[in-house]
């Protein structure tokens, strides 16, 4: 899905897409509830979640470089991956 999203964002821009992406997101969610009670609408759900989460790494990883330029967007993509991978082993012993 990497590949369709950074079509997408070569054909409608950062704020289209990602607002797509995150309205999408957003939806399921809220859906989420729901899903448990037929497997494969929960497995639909999951799909689209995860489609949703590789929609923000392949177009986040395009427009830090376009913002900051290539040699600064690797920093901050290195930083926020870093912030993502602490925050879910804090996430994991709060709830332990």
């Amino acid at each position: 899905t990497r590949t369709g999203w950074g079509f997408a964002l070569d054909a409608w821009g950062f704020r289209k897409v990602y607002a797509f992406i995150i309205g999408l997101q957003l939806v399921t969610c809220i859906l989420f509830i729901y899903t448990p009670q037929y497997a494969a609408t929960f497995v639909l759900a999951v799909i689209v979640g995860c489609a949703c989460d590789g929609g923000h790494f392949a177009i986040f990883t395009a427009e830090t470089a376009r913002v900051f330029g290539v040699k600064l967007s690797i920093l901050v993509y290195v930083f926020v991956c870093i912030g993502l991978s602490g925050g879910t082993m804090v996430g994991l012993l709060l709830n332990k």
